[in-house]
């Protein structure tokens, strides 16, 4: 839709950045502000689905054009100057251990940063132009760390309009697992999905009373039990004809912060996996991770080990209810939607990160076989449900993105 002409049409203009994850609350926050979308293919995606809206490049003309590449090339200009200061600094943040790549700093370090002020100058000439024009009363965004996000939040901060960070999921870094990006926010609110989430932020420094808990909105699709498959529907459909089935939720290598071992973290927790599905003489779907992962790896790994299974990145719900048991690469979100959809699970541990509850069960790679046991006869225990209200207090009705939509009004008066 492009930007309604009309004025007495006309609300507000509410900023989004448009990922996936947050499109359960799209339609809602239509019906009061006008919805602008900083992603084109979210934009394209919306209106497909009937959700009005329009998108930021909209607003692209010459002079807008003219005013990105003099903000970019000035800061670039910058950038060059202080390559070697800014590399100096990133060694020492290491004392003495840093990365390979850190010590060529002032070789890369003009290139990346044109390449993302190029975007950013260009994201912020265009919300210039789109405030010259209409009212923005605030923004709503998944994540605010990104260099789209980060620099979409600050740029309204700086202007006095409301941020608004409704986390795309919980990170369960432990408190003993160092710095990283994740523990920040610079939105001046945090939509919390449940007590763990707003605790991990207020220790990151957020204050406590701009945090407000109301549930995962991209978890309300899993209370909607009229259309989510039965574990035999769910086998029926993915053509699997056994008794036991495992689902190993992959995931793809961060680098966010520096530590673990990546690949060969990953390689470990596969291995284990496909050694447990032919230890209970299972039939292995692997749910990639949406965002990530090799897929063709690990139809490969599936090839040379003779592996019954599938691999998918979609059709999260048939893939966790045809299963006995889900193993998580890691303490991913996913075991909580596991939680929600009946199934329990476990987590092949990595270091830093766990979750904040005795569930789910969790190990090293070598242990697997005899906490998935554990976890497969923990079927129907009530801690579960404590589990998962602690990571989304929307449990167990749903109703989240119904909560988000009525704070948003609120904090963008």
């Amino acid at each position: 839709m492009a930007e309604p002409n009309n004025n007495q049409d006309r609300k507000r203009v509410l900023m989004l950045h448009g990922h996936p994850v947050s499109q359960g609350y799209w339609r809602g926050l239509s019906e009061h502000y006008d919805l602008c979308f900083t992603s084109p293919q979210a934009t394209e995606y919306a209106m497909s689905i009937g959700v009005p809206c329009f998108a930021l490049n909209g607003f692209m003309n010459g002079d807008v054009q003219e005013h990105a590449l003099s903000m970019s090339a000035q800061i670039a200009s910058k950038a060059v100057q202080s390559a070697s200061v800014i590399s100096g600094r990133l060694l020492l943040q290491f004392n003495g251990s840093a990365p390979s790549e850190f010590h060529s700093a002032k070789d890369w370090w003009p290139g990346y940063v044109l390449q993302h002020a190029q975007a950013i100058a260009l994201q912020s000439a265009l919300l210039t132009q789109l405030s010259n024009i209409r009212e923005i009363a605030g923004c709503v965004v998944h994540e605010d760390v990104a260099p789209d996000t980060r620099s979409l939040v600050l740029w309204c901060k700086a202007r006095g309009i409301p941020t608004i960070h409704v986390p795309h999921a919980a990170c369960h870094l432990r408190a003993d697992g160092g710095s990283d990006i994740h523990r920040e926010s610079r939105s001046d609110w945090i939509l919390a999905s449940g007590e763990y989430e707003r605790d991990f932020y207020v220790a990151g420094g957020h204050p406590a009373d701009r945090i407000d808990i109301v549930g995962a909105p991209q978890m309300d699709g899993l209370y909607a039990d009229e259309v989510l498959p039965t574990q035999a529907e769910a086998r029926r459909v993915m053509d699997i004809d056994n008794e036991r089935v495992i689902c190993y939720a992959g995931t793809w290598s961060q680098t966010t912060a520096v530590r673990g071992t990546g690949n060969v973290e990953m390689n470990e927790g596969l291995r284990a996996v496909i050694e447990l599905t032919h230890e209970w003489q299972a039939v292995l779907i692997i749910k990639s991770h949406p965002n990530g992962g090799d897929d063709k790896a690990f139809e490969q790994a599936l090839r040379d080990t003779n592996t019954p299974g599938l691999i998918t990145k979609h059709y999260l719900s048939y893939a966790v209810r045809a299963a006995d048991v889900l193993v998580a690469q890691g303490p991913s979100n996913i075991c909580i939607e596991a939680a929600i959809l009946g199934t329990p699970s476990c987590y092949i541990q990595s270091e830093g990160f766990d979750y904040a509850h005795a569930l789910p069960f969790r190990s090293s790679a070598e242990r697997l076989n005899i906490i998935a046991i554990e976890a497969r006869d923990s079927r129907g225990d009530p801690a579960w449900q404590d589990f998962i209200r602690l990571y989304n207090a929307a449990h167990p009705e749903g109703g989240a993105v119904e909560a988000v939509v009525e704070k948003v009004i609120e904090l963008c008066r």
